[in-house]
């Protein structure tokens, strides 16, 4: 899912015949990022991805990637030119995420239950799947709140968590975003705040043991 720290209105209020028109925004507006989260059916949460819009191979990516709770794999972390979820990341998600859950957690067959996300579907990845003998199933359009309630129940509570922090941060800093023009800091401080929210945030929490109740 993308998130951005800052979502700007794309309507406004102003004279009829106004040219141009300023608007004052917290910078944070051009922060996006992609979190790839799950959990599994008997409700344990899988370590988060975030993948930040960087060069995949670049320094940036190898400093964040030197951070101790990504080295611990409590959250893993990927550069990509436009902060996506492509074939590269999901294909590592599925080697070093899904499959040791899978193989130290789960004894009978599992199955992968996804959207349709382009990494999701596209012939290489599906390729990938076969010979990994993955089985999944492949949510259809617009069933959202029937088949996939990890977007209401949990990603949702997620991202205003997130944003709750940025402008926290903000307001202690008297609304200066001086810190975000300094790429690695507020990538590291991104990485902080969603351990905190994956791992102990007490609306995700709540939410996410509705979840459950309801499965």
């Amino acid at each position: 899912r993308s998130i951005y720290m800052d979502m700007t209105y794309n309507k406004t209020i102003e004279k009829k015949g106004t040219k141009n028109i300023e608007i004052i925004t917290t910078g944070g507006e051009k922060i996006r990022i992609s979190a790839l989260l799950a959990i599994s059916g008997n409700g344990n949460k899988l370590p988060p991805v975030l993948i930040f819009k960087a060069k995949p191979d670049g320094q940036l990516a190898k400093k964040l990637n030197e951070i101790e709770i990504v080295k611990q794999k409590k959250i893993f972390v990927y550069c990509q030119a436009n902060a996506w979820c492509d074939y590269r990341i999901f294909k590592d998600w599925l080697k070093y995420i899904f499959f040791p859950y899978q193989n130290c957690n789960v004894k009978n067959t599992c199955l992968l239950i996804l959207d349709k996300a382009p990494s999701h579907c596209g012939e290489e990845i599906l390729n990938y799947m076969d010979e990994q003998k993955i089985k999944r199933i492949f949510i259809p359009g617009g069933l959202t709140r029937k088949l996939q309630p990890l977007d209401i129940g949990i990603n949702k509570p997620f991202k205003e968590s997130l944003m709750k922090k940025f402008k926290l941060y903000q307001q202690a800093n008297n609304g200066s975003t001086l810190t975000f023009k300094n790429t690695k800091i507020y990538r590291e401080m991104i990485i902080h705040w969603v351990n905190e929210i994956w791992y102990s945030d007490t609306e995700i929490k709540k939410m996410y043991d509705e979840f459950i109740e309801e499965s």
